[in-house]
């Protein structure tokens, strides 16, 4: 057994044929190298000792490992910091009885080595664990082996279970509070894409689909939102661009370390106006694309928001009546979401995490954002008064939104819209199902041909008592349809009521979200609720009802 110690706070171990060797207050343990030399033969210590090579130079130790004899075994740990006065000569003598990794070694990194006098390769028993770029101590190595009289070696150095991510360390030095980003136990770890383990799937449209992320001020949001969408299995990084204030340019440096495309922006007064700018830039870039996916800041991206978005493309294809889709569900949450392969149609636009085609953007956005989308896409862009958007967006969400920390505590709606438990999909791929304009109708019917009703007691509660929460244990259908009148077709306030009653999101001078149609859907105690004005001819099946 062989263990590193744990900054200053822990000494160093090595236990050999069931005895240890050093400890605490045992044999010296401590900073440098410690080092025990092992007859093969009779499995007995030959030398136990500690070498501060921090503090001295590494003749000394140089001398007895060039002093061993042949199928002699070497245990070394280095604890604390090893590398200050190291030699070259003595890391060549320690190459030559095994080890790859010991030219490595920097300032407070932790190695542990396995190696035997003409070995004749690279041994098998090595492991390394570097400090953090500030000389942060590193995650502690513990080990435990069985090491057979011939040391196993290699002709051919192994790959390390590490290795200096240099260009991620020169960013972490010269940038800071990045927390998570830049902590040592992470900061060699590669920026790598996920296999896409669906082959067929390779030439799916929604990978040739240009992506741009809008970062805000968070920075190590920034991050989580880039690290998330580097896992979304068969992205190419490519078709991902980070446009950014040209006066917060290490978000360009941190783009690049994922692979990104990125770009700089004139400072903007607000993010609304940086929200503009990216959008017209990506256009510019991805010239030749028929599809845009726009990440707002401080987005975390579920696993499948990609295979969900593939769906979402696949169905604006091929139905002309659809002019979007997001990856967020404003009535996500926990108490009013159940099942994840639910997609509904909206009469909103554009949502969060949302993809836009660019006969939309060309037709109604082009050369006038600044009139039609100056506010937050959550609360939604007006782009003509003759034209009604129909989007997709899922029932469970696939982008999780971190809570809105720069928001005035009195503004309840954004309190209510975001520091609200949330839904969002941890699954993995979901297969989910899209509907036409005429299929999502039939199916709509279908549900109310098989609902329960809600009865007008309870309608009536739900509208008129402050803390009212329908029950519905004495429900056996799995589907509950609410019939309410009002007096005309932009008369929000019995959905409104309604909206309070079971906790979905609405705003008092606004109509609710994730109408369609004048419905609006929903999941209640595990039953799916469908609500709506009686009037609408989608509600016609059960007018006499």
């Amino acid at each position: 057994m062989v263990h590193s110690g744990n900054g200053d706070k822990e000494m160093p171990k090595i236990c050999a044929n069931g005895k240890m060797l050093m400890d605490k207050d045992l044999n010296n343990a401590g900073r440098g190298f410690n080092v025990a030399i092992i007859d093969s033969s009779t499995k007995q210590p030959k030398l136990v000792s500690r070498f501060d090579t921090y503090e001295t130079d590494s003749i000394d130790m140089e001398f007895q490992l060039e002093s061993m004899s042949p199928g002699d075994i070497v245990i070394a740990v280095v604890s604390d910091d090893g590398s200050r006065k190291l030699t070259q000569n003595c890391k060549e003598t320690l190459n030559e009885l095994g080890s790859s990794m010991i030219q490595n070694l920097r300032f407070r990194d932790v190695w542990y080595f396995i190696g035997q006098k003409d070995i004749g390769g690279f041994t098998l028993l090595e492991q390394i664990s570097y400090a953090g770029f500030d000389g942060d101590w590193p995650t502690p190595i513990h080990e435990s082996v069985c090491v057979p009289k011939k040391v196993p070696s290699s002709k051919i150095p192994p790959s390390p279970k590490s290795a200096r991510n240099l260009d991620r360390r020169n960013f972490c030095k010269n940038y800071d509070g990045y927390v998570d980003f830049c902590d040592p136990a992470h900061i060699d770890e590669k920026l790598t894409t996920v296999e896409l383990l669906d082959k067929s799937k390779e030439k799916d449209k929604i990978f040739k689909t240009p992506m741009v992320i809008v970062p805000g001020m968070d920075h190590n949001a920034v991050v989580r939102t880039m690290e998330t969408t580097l896992m979304q299995p068969g992205i190419n990084p490519k078709m991902v661009l980070v446009t950014f204030d040209e006066s917060f340019k290490e978000f360009g440096e941190l783009a690049t370390l994922f692979g990104f495309r990125n770009k700089s922006l004139s400072t903007s007064e607000s993010y609304e106006e940086q929200m503009i700018k990216a959008i017209e830039e990506a256009w510019k870039v991805f010239d030749k694309s028929d599809y845009l996916i726009v990440i707002e800041e401080e987005l975390i991206l579920a696993t499948d928001f990609l295979s969900f978005m593939s769906n979402c493309l696949s169905a604006l294809e091929s139905d002309s009546s659809l002019h979007g889709a997001t990856a967020w569900n404003y009535n996500g949450y926990e108490t009013t979401s159940k099942d994840k392969s639910v997609v509904y149609r909206m009469n909103d636009f554009p949502g969060l995490a949302f993809l836009l085609p660019k006969k939309i953007y060309k037709k109604f956005m082009k050369d006038g954002m600044q009139k039609c989308c100056n506010k937050r896409a959550w609360e939604g862009w007006y782009l003509s008064k003759d034209f009604t958007p129909v989007i997709l967006g899922p029932d469970i969400s696939r982008v999780y939104r971190q809570p809105y920390q720069s928001m005035d505590l009195l503004n309840n709606d954004l309190t209510e819209l975001f520091h609200k438990p949330r839904q969002t999909n941890l699954d993995g791929e979901v297969t989910v199902f899209t509907h036409t304009s005429d299929s999502y109708d039939k199916e709509i019917k279908k549900l109310l041909t098989q609902s329960a009703n809600m009865s007008p007691k309870d309608i009536t509660k739900c509208i008129e008592q402050k803390n009212f929460h329908p029950e519905t244990d004495a429900i056996s259908k799995s589907t509950v349809a609410i019939y309410y009148h009002q007096d005309q077709i932009d008369d929000y306030f019995t959905l409104r009521q309604l909206c309070k009653c079971f906790g979905l999101y609405y705003i008092k001078t606004k109509p609710p979200k994730n109408l369609y149609k004048g419905i609006i859907r929903f999941y209640y105690k595990d039953k799916h609720y469908v609500a709506g004005w009686i009037c609408f001819s989608i509600f016609q099946v059960q007018t006499k009802r």
